[in-house]
């Protein structure tokens, strides 16, 4: 049987777009979702892109408030920005608590080592002794200058120098500080859990020095 060949202009609207449909559906997907990668990436990257983290405060802890760290972060963000659209700070926290998930200390591992790379940490804080390798493994560097600049401003029994923590090596002065003791810092009070001790570093390559000393200023005025 001859089958009849049936010219588009004769059909009607409906079988019109059934027609288009079926003929040509995978081209019609492909552009809807090539049109929503490139406004995606358009508004992302162009239109409204994301603050640049001027400032990184890097808790370790198996608690944190995070009403609190909120707030802590925005005081933070209103001392090194002048554009909170553009720069702002960062409190993030690394759980240290013993047992957790396997995956999530490997979640860890690989965070660390990736802002370690490219050099994303600024400063440190430690609940409890949990210092000790990132200490070995030469990411933080001596706190002596702000000390002497009063910008960090503590009892000498708060400080720790290479001698205290057991760090030696090529290039280590053993009278160097390191860490110091803000447990009875107001910045923390209502953020880290009661009764721990919490200790400050900085990370050795930090690209935000100025940014550091306004916030060292700030917290230890």
């Amino acid at each position: 049987m001859e089958k009849r060949l049936i010219d588009y202009k004769d059909l009607n609207r409906k079988d019109k777009i059934d027609h288009i449909w079926e003929y040509y559906k995978i081209h019609i997907i492909g552009g809807i979702i090539g049109f929503l990668i490139v406004f995606w990436l358009l508004n992302h990257y162009i239109f409204n892109p994301p603050a640049d983290i001027v400032l990184d405060m890097s808790i370790f802890t198996y608690s944190m408030n995070d009403e609190t760290r909120i707030e802590r972060r925005d005081q933070l963000s209103e001392i090194v920005s002048d554009d909170l659209k553009r720069e702002v700070a960062a409190i993030e926290s690394f759980n240290i608590e013993e047992g957790i998930d396997y995956n999530m200390q490997m979640a860890n591992v690989t965070k660390i080592m990736g802002k370690s790379t490219l050099g994303e940490f600024d400063i440190f804080v430690f609940v409890g002794e949990n210092f000790q390798m990132y200490l070995e493994q030469g990411l933080m560097k001596p706190i002596d200058s702000y000390i002497e600049q009063g910008l960090i401003n503590l009892p000498e029994e708060a400080y720790f120098s290479a001698e205290d923590l057991g760090l030696a090596g090529e290039g280590i002065a053993s009278d160097s500080i390191y860490l110091a003791d803000v447990t009875e810092l107001e910045f923390f009070d209502g953020l880290l859990p009661e009764g721990e001790t919490y200790y400050l570093g900085v990370f050795v390559s930090t690209s935000h020095e100025e940014n550091i000393e306004k916030v060292f200023d700030y917290m230890f005025e």
